[in-house]
């Protein structure tokens, strides 16, 4: 596994966007509501596998939560896989919330997150 400062971490993705003079965000800020087992995570409690994409996983289920990975080659959009910024994609496959004091945003499931066939190709 790779040393934890050299991984890229979802908090590391939200903190590109424009925060309007927040301090950014860190992975305990950020929960994970976990479908399999029903409970909300904080992402700083899960598993991370880094390789040539970043898994988050549950610590109660094992189910895969959220990847980090590349745009497909092919540089089409993929409806549904995940939220573009920058060079990475956010691919959550469960509902994630940002929470910081009185403040909560949701980032909603995207439904393809752990799909492996882009539509445009063929079967």
């Amino acid at each position: 596994m790779a040393n934890d400062d050299a991984i890229i971490k979802v908090c590391d993705l939200i903190n590109q966007g424009d925060l309007k003079g927040m301090a950014p965000y860190k992975d305990n800020e950020i929960v994970a509501d976990c479908t399999d087992c029903e409970k909300p995570i904080r992402l700083s409690d899960c598993k991370i596998h880094a390789a040539a994409e970043t898994k988050y996983f549950c610590p109660e289920c094992g189910d895969i939560l959220v990847v980090i990975s590349c745009p497909h080659p092919s540089g089409k959009p993929w409806p549904g896989r995940g939220y573009r910024l920058g060079d990475l994609v956010l691919r959550n496959a469960v509902q994630l919330r940002l929470q910081r004091g009185n403040i909560e945003l949701t980032i909603p499931v995207s439904s393809e997150a752990l799909t492996s066939k882009h539509p445009d190709e063929s079967e």
